[in-house]
């Protein structure tokens, strides 16, 4: 169990890793294809997002990180409750 727990701490942290690239990629792409009469383009802030956008790059994808996180919580937990149940010798 240790080692499958270990498995989702992993995966979660590469989900976060490509969050925050696929956020930035995202919104560079807004800038690329943005007003073409616009000198400079800032990336915007993921707080300062609203309505579909939120939800798509902000709520869907923490939603998907918060449930890895909770399985590996959960994996790790049952892994030190199974190693304190068993009979040491």
């Amino acid at each position: 169990m240790k080692i499958i727990s270990n498995i989702f701490f992993i995966l979660s942290f590469l989900f976060m890793g490509l969050w925050a690239f696929f956020y930035i990629y995202v919104m560079s792409l807004g800038c690329a294809f943005g007003s073409p009469n616009s000198s400079s383009c800032n990336i915007k802030m993921p707080w300062t997002l609203r309505g579909e956008d939120f939800s798509f790059l902000i709520g869907m994808p923490a939603i998907m990180l918060v449930f890895l996180l909770v399985i590996a919580f959960y994996l790790r937990k049952v892994a030190a409750d199974a190693d304190q149940s068993t009979p040491s010798e």
